[in-house]
């Protein structure tokens, strides 16, 4: 929802599909990816402006449990999401009540905040047995209106994937997040490693810049 269309703004170009849907702890979620290889380098990636929210949108999903499991957490989402003064909302819903193909009882919902500046941040909650629908769908809005209050460009979960694509890339590469996750440390720490660069994290009032000039990597 947000890792692929953000990467491909730095040129990389993969197409995805769901096979089977899995859920912690149990995972065992299966996806069909097609990756095209990068013709040359991977362009730098500047998300240093947030702009102003166009649309949210989102899914929720349940797995071998009723249709308005998932429902009832869409609704939960979308009505914290309007108190908060946000109206362009679009979740859509997806369950299966046979877990022959996808693995269940569980539900989550994930949501994905598209800015002018095309920035997409983005936020999930899972559901679990005695947490009310209502109750995942209340928290994954808490979490995406977190990062909007922040006006980050780049939610914390997106931060520690496109730490080696910055690395990898043709420029200096900048993205604000609204903090520096052990993920996002621990990756950068790799990566500074393999790559042979560096990563400059400096505190913005709430947020947290992290920039790395690339090593242009190419085939």
């Amino acid at each position: 929802m947000v890792l692929v269309p953000t990467i491909g703004k730095m040129g990389c170009r993969i197409s995805a599909q769901l096979v089977r849907r899995g859920h912690y702890p149990e995972r065992g979620g299966m996806v069909r990816a097609k990756v095209i290889p990068v013709p040359d380098k991977l362009k730098f990636i500047n998300l240093n402006e947030f702009g102003d929210v166009v649309t949210i949108k989102g899914v929720s999903h349940a797995v071998k449990l009723p249709e308005h499991v998932a429902t009832r957490q869409a609704e939960a989402a979308r009505d914290t999401l309007m108190k908060a003064g946000y109206n362009d909302i679009v979740i859509g819903i997806w369950y299966r009540e046979s877990q022959i193909d996808h693995l269940g009882p569980r539900s989550g919902i994930a949501l994905c905040a598209i800015t002018t500046k095309g920035a997409l941040i983005g936020a999930d909650a899972l559901g679990e047995k005695g947490k009310p629908a209502e109750k995942v769908g209340s928290e994954v809005a808490g979490k995406l209106l977190t990062y909007l209050g922040k006006r980050c460009t780049v939610d914390s979960n997106l931060s520690d994937m496109l730490i080696p694509y910055m690395a990898a890339a043709d420029g200096e590469s900048r993205i604000s997040t609204s903090e520096l996750s052990l993920h996002t440390k621990t990756n950068i720490a790799i990566t500074e490693k393999f790559l042979k660069t560096r990563f400059e994290v400096t505190e913005q009032n709430s947020l947290t810049i992290i920039s790395c000039k690339g090593t242009g990597l190419s085939r």
